[in-house]
């Protein structure tokens, strides 16, 4: 389960990017080993997105759309100042 401030840190860091966010309905199948992170500090999960013609994550012909990483890069840069300024 995410943590609640870190959450909003993760809303706040997609509405910095111009990012639409939707909210999974229900865990991810392979979002279990996450829980072990959280069970030593708080923390969210998230995701990027690749839409909905990409194979998933664990396929074997899984190909990492490289025109993603600018939202990622754009979703760490507002968390990272986020935490470093104290806004939460």
């Amino acid at each position: 389960v995410n943590n609640n401030s870190a959450a909003d840190i993760v809303r706040k860091a997609a509405e910095s990017a111009d990012l639409g966010l939707v909210k999974a309905e229900k865990p991810f199948s392979w979002s279990e080993d996450f829980a072990y992170y959280l069970a030593q500090t708080k923390g969210a999960f998230f995701g990027l997105g690749s839409g909905f013609k990409c194979r998933s994550l664990h396929n074997s012909d899984y190909d990492f759309p490289e025109d993603i990483i600018s939202s990622g890069i754009d979703m760490f840069y507002s968390i990272i100042h986020q935490i470093n300024s104290g806004v939460s």
